[in-house]
């Protein structure tokens, strides 16, 4: 039973991961294309925001970033502050997360040496 689990749970975060990938490389197509045309790729990003919300939060968080560049892209003014707020919070916790991860790594490194 225990083992049955243990195959469950790898299998959920299995699937999450490959889902994350999927939307991720839809946001590299989205963003390419918002080159050329960003007001047709902010309509191809709002069709999928829909489903964005019960994805991770990083996804969530690309998507928020995509959808702020093609709105600046397409010269239409943010209304609010609010989302580039979360972003700028975000990233800031992102390069605070790597730094402790380096910081740890190097300091094993340093101990096994």
């Amino acid at each position: 039973m225990r083992h049955l689990f243990i195959l469950m749970v790898i299998t959920v975060i299995v699937t999450s991961c490959s889902n994350d990938s999927k939307l991720i490389n839809k946001f590299d197509n989205i963003k390419e294309l918002g080159n050329e045309n960003p007001t047709l790729a902010l309509k191809m990003l709002d069709s999928i925001g829909s489903d964005i919300r019960r994805e991770s939060e990083y996804v969530q968080m690309k998507y928020d970033l995509l959808d702020v560049r093609l709105h600046d892209k397409a010269y239409i003014p943010a209304i609010s502050d609010i989302k580039i707020k979360k972003l700028v919070v975000f990233l800031r916790q992102m390069e605070i997360s790597r730094k402790n991860k380096k910081f740890t790594i190097m300091k094993e490194v340093s101990i096994v040496t």
